[in-house]
């Protein structure tokens, strides 16, 4: 059966904004494009502009990591943010290796997972 409350996408993801937000450019279907920032689920990377300065060096390099990723097509699911009822989240995979960018993150020593 299909989850009403989870969404698949596919995509470019178009810019790092930090180490744990993106913007992707989402095939809708039907010929309909959008573009979007979305926040990856399940992790936390340093902020870029708030703590200490060696905090923000540690958010620069989580975003310049996931920078390498820019132009690369993706596929997403996404559902609502359990914090925040305006904004979704989304488990963000590279299309052509499958990899997980939270785990690619995480792996990396960029980002901590979190519990909801």
């Amino acid at each position: 059966m299909i989850d009403p409350h989870h969404y698949h996408y596919r995509g470019v993801l178009k810019r790092a904004v930090d180490g744990d937000t993106i913007v992707v450019h989402l095939d809708l279907g039907l010929r309909v494009y959008t573009e979007v920032a979305l926040r990856i689920a399940g992790i936390n990377a340093p902020e870029i502009n708030s703590g200490d300065a060696a905090s923000r060096a540690r958010g620069m390099a989580a975003r310049d990591f996931l920078a390498q990723y820019e132009g690369w097509p993706v596929v997403l699911r996404t559902y609502k943010d359990k914090q925040s009822f305006n904004r979704y989240v989304a488990d963000v995979y590279v299309r052509d290796t499958g990899a997980n960018l939270g785990n690619l993150l995480v792996d990396a020593g960029h980002a901590v997972w979190v519990t909801a």
